[in-house]
């Protein structure tokens, strides 16, 4: 199995390069409150990110982006022949570095359910010089790829796990994933409330035939955290446990 692969370059000035200038930090990534609600539609996430597309970089805390991306990196045993999806996966800022630094036979493909964002999403592919990646528009509940056929999902900052779509996202995803030890499903997520959130993300990811391996905290301001989770599928040996 190939061994994981680490970047060598700065997330915090490829962040710089993605949105067109290094950002002063701001003090939190302000959510949008509207998706918090645990019931709203899919419709209406979609209209939210279609109308936001072109201003969401300006939500992003550089700082809190380079904690992410670095705990992301660190336990997500990426490689250089990973095939990874990206789930929701807005202006690619993220993925656009996997797919530049990490990526050299495999390749990054990005979901998102706003056209808008694609678009935005190819524009920091442009700015980064990002190859191996691919945009494409569609649901996370409908996810447009073959089954079994990715080594990584992920879902960066995402508010799928807290809402009525969780169980067809988590199901989306074990079903793309390849059943393999190397395979990982990893989304992070701000929290304003950790044990709750966590022991549903654990039912869900069990339901769906995944094996938790961790959370970790990686930011922290007021009442929010900054939380990634890693589960690999589970195999056959699980399954007889």
């Amino acid at each position: 199995m190939p061994r994981q692969k680490k970047p060598k370059a700065s997330f915090r000035e490829f962040f710089g390069r993605a949105t067109g200038a290094l950002q002063t930090p701001k003090e939190h990534p302000k959510p949008i409150p509207e998706l918090g609600y645990r019931a709203i539609p899919e419709s209406r996430i979609k209209e939210i990110y279609e109308r936001e597309a072109g201003t969401y970089n300006s939500r992003h805390n550089p700082l809190f982006a380079e904690q992410e991306a670095r705990t992301i990196i660190n336990h997500g045993l990426f490689r250089p022949t990973d095939l990874i999806a990206s789930i929701g996966s807005g202006t690619a800022i993220f993925e656009s570095f996997v797919a530049k630094e990490i990526l050299r036979n495999g390749k990054m493909t990005c979901v998102d359910i706003a056209h808008n964002m694609g678009k935005e999403a190819k524009k920091t592919i442009a700015r980064t010089g990002a190859g191996r990646i691919s945009v494409v528009t569609g649901s996370a509940t409908a996810v447009p790829l073959a089954s079994a056929s990715q080594d990584k999902v992920l879902a960066i900052q995402t508010n799928l796990p807290n809402t009525i779509h969780s169980n067809s996202f988590f199901g989306e995803a074990r079903r793309a994933i390849k059943p393999a030890e190397g395979s990982r499903f990893i989304f992070s997520f701000i929290s304003e409330n950790k044990d709750a959130d966590l022991k549903e993300i654990q039912e869900n990811l069990s339901r769906n035939r995944f094996v938790p391996l961790m959370a970790v905290t990686f930011a922290k301001k007021g009442n929010y955290l900054g939380i990634a989770v890693i589960a690999r599928p589970a195999l056959l040996e699980d399954l007889l446990h």
